[in-house]
Order: structure tokens, then sequence, then C-alpha cells
């Protein structure tokens, strides 16, 4: 006779049945009481906020129609005890189910890349804007270009992992770009050359990558620094990895030229130029701790240093990459002049500055900016 399985007696599923409610309820209980941060430190990003069921317009109630979609949003970012929830998920993918990446990223030797594929036609419609911008800049103007390539050019070498085409992005730029002369960037860098949990390049790594621009544009780019150090920094990849990583050290370099070196930034409400410093230390701790650099993203700074070797003029096309560079060049410029066209339209900024005709002018963009054209305000 065919023996029947056994299942939990009556007092044992009675148990499990009222430990599942306990856990249920105590989550339940957790997260009512629990109170979510606005920003996500981890994350970088503002978490979603507990969206309104109706609204009242002109007198008439309104139901909003995206409640249920809104409200999951906001039950998975409030969640209680979510970052380990993310580290167990992350966990699980690289040990459990074997995958070879977690929320598109992926480590080599301890140190972090995002996933990227090469987009031709975004990359070929980049330099179409720029080359709108150059063709607007005074005749007189020396211009130049050079793409930085994404960390994962050099750690995806002898692995399965692809490695952005920055080869590939070469070759648009140098059949597309006019009226430019480009520098190539990718031997003045190495995987090393960058933050292990950040998409940056490291200050104290751009000897290579001054001399590479100074040999192109006519400089010789001061090398005698002193550097101050912040720690712990964690990176844009830290939090996004989910999985534990060792801070590292962010610095911060200066010599005498540059002490004395004014910093001043667009007030985007009056238009007007206010003070600033070279390294702002308060920022090390916010969302973004790369925006100690020349305060981080902003539409205009400049950087005017008397005591630069030169009278030259340098406007500076930049992406962030570029807030580390610019303080190395200033002994070499009288007036640098960073412009993010991310954050500043191509026509509001011709009515803002007027260009020197016998100035220097250098597009400096990272890879993953010109894969993504949409975010150049370039009409």
């Amino acid at each position: 006779m065919e023996a029947k399985p056994r299942g939990m007696n009556p007092l044992q599923a009675k148990l499990t049945a009222m430990l599942l409610a306990g856990v249920l309820l105590g989550l339940t209980i957790a997260n009512l009481v629990h109170t979510p941060p606005e920003v996500s430190k981890s994350e970088r990003r503002r978490l979603a906020a507990l969206p309104r069921f109706a609204s009242v317009s002109s007198g008439k109630l309104r139901l909003n129609d995206s409640f249920a979609e809104d409200f999951e949003a906001f039950a998975q970012d409030s969640f209680v005890g979510r970052d380990a929830m993310r580290a167990l998920k992350a966990y699980a993918q690289y040990n459990a189910l074997r995958l070879l990446d977690n929320n598109g990223l992926y480590a080599v030797d301890g140190s972090l890349a995002r996933l990227s594929a090469f987009d031709a036609a975004s990359a070929a419609r980049a330099i179409a804007k720029i080359n709108k911008v150059i063709a607007r800049l005074p005749d007189g103007a020396k211009v130049y270009m050079a793409a930085i390539p994404d960390k994962g050019h050099y750690l995806a070498r002898g692995t399965a992992y692809p490695d952005g085409g920055f080869g590939a992005l070469e070759a648009v730029i140098r059949e597309n770009l006019a009226g430019a002369s480009y520098i190539s960037l990718g031997d003045a860098l190495g995987r090393d050359s960058y933050y292990a949990g950040d998409l940056h390049w490291k200050q104290t790594a751009l000897s290579p990558v001054l001399a590479a621009l100074g040999f192109a544009m006519g400089f010789a780019a001061d090398e005698d620094f002193e550097g101050k150090e912040l720690y712990p920094f964690y990176g844009a990849y830290f939090g996004q990895y989910a999985l534990p990583l060792p801070g590292e050290t962010l610095a911060c370099l200066t010599n005498d030229a540059l002490a004395n070196a004014r910093v001043k930034l667009l007030d985007t409400k009056t238009l007007g130029m206010i003070d600033s410093v070279m390294y702002d230390e308060s920022l090390f701790f916010s969302v973004d701790p790369y925006s100690v650099y020349l305060s981080g993203p902003q539409p205009i700074v400049t950087i005017e240093n008397p005591a630069a070797s030169t009278d030259r003029q340098l406007y500076l096309f930049r992406d962030s990459f570029a807030s580390s560079l610019a303080p190395l060049l200033a002994g070499e410029y009288a007036k640098i002049t960073l412009i993010d066209l991310r954050y500043i339209s191509a026509d509001a900024l011709f009515k803002l500055i007027e260009f020197d005709a016998n100035a220097d002018a250098l597009f400096l963009y990272g890879s993953l900016i010109l894969n993504d054209s949409a975010l150049l305000l370039v009409g």
C-alpha cells in the first residue's frame, strides 16, 4: 500500500500562519511609522513621493489616473530596509544566479563600469550639434575637441563585457567634426585613471591628459601641485551596485599660482556671475561628492588667474569630467570659461557671452554624453 505524504499537523499549520501574519503585520506597522528620506544618497536620486488620490482644480474634483502606478513606485522607494533588500538582491544576482551584472553595472577586479552600447547615429547627432556651436565662434578662435573614454573601454579588455565602442566613436568624430582639431586621449588614460566606484577620472591621474592637450594646444602644463585628500569618497556607482565597496580618496590639487585664482558661477536667476571657490569641501558629503570640484553641475563657471603664465583665454565646453581638469589648466590661461550645454542652451549662451576671437576653445566630453546627443541643448 502506497504511503501518503505527511503534511503539517494542525499545530504546525497554525504556528506557521501566525508567524506569517506576524511578519506581515510587523512590516505593515514598520512601513506606516517609517519616514523615508526625500533623496536616496546611495542611488543619487529623488525617491518617489506619496501620490494624491485626487485633486481639486477649478472647483472640480479630479481623480489621479496614474495613482496606482505612482503608489507602486512610492511603495517600492519607501519600503523599510530597502537598501538591505537591494544588497540581498545584488548578492543573489552575482552569487546564486551567477549573473554578470546588477542594475546594469559590472565589476572587474573591484572596479565598476556601466554596460553601454555604442549608438553611432546619436554620436553623429552630437557632433552635428557641436559643429553648430563651432560655426558661431569667432573666426580667429583656435578650436579643439577631445573625447574621454568610458572606464569600460579599459575594464572590458580580455573579458566578455562590451567595451562601449570608443574606437567606433572616435571614427564618427573624425569623419563628422568640422572646424576643429581632434585630440585623442585614448592612450593618455587607463583603467587605474578612474575611481573604482565612480565613472569619473581621478584628478591625480591627469598628467598624461594635460600632456596630450598641451602638445596639441601649445602649452606646457604645470605639474607642480600639492593635494588635500578627502576620505571616504563613494562614487555614483557605489550605491547603484548595492554591494559594499571600500571608500576611496578624493584629492584636490592646488599650488601657489592657483591659490589666488578667482572662481565665479552663473546665477541663473539674475544671470550675473557670483563668487565661488575652486574646491567646495562642504559638498563632499552631499548626494554627489564629486561636486567638490567647481561646485559640480553649473551652466557657466569662470576661473580667472592673475598669476597665469600667459594672457590667453580658454572656452571649455564640457561635462562633469572637466570640473576636476580645469583647475589644472588655470596656470596656463588667464581666464577659463567652462560651459555646460546640458544646463544652458546654445542660443542663451551666445546672448550672455561675447566670445574673444583670439581665445582657444576646447570641446571635452565623456563618451557617455556623446552617446546621448539629446543631452546637449543645441537646436
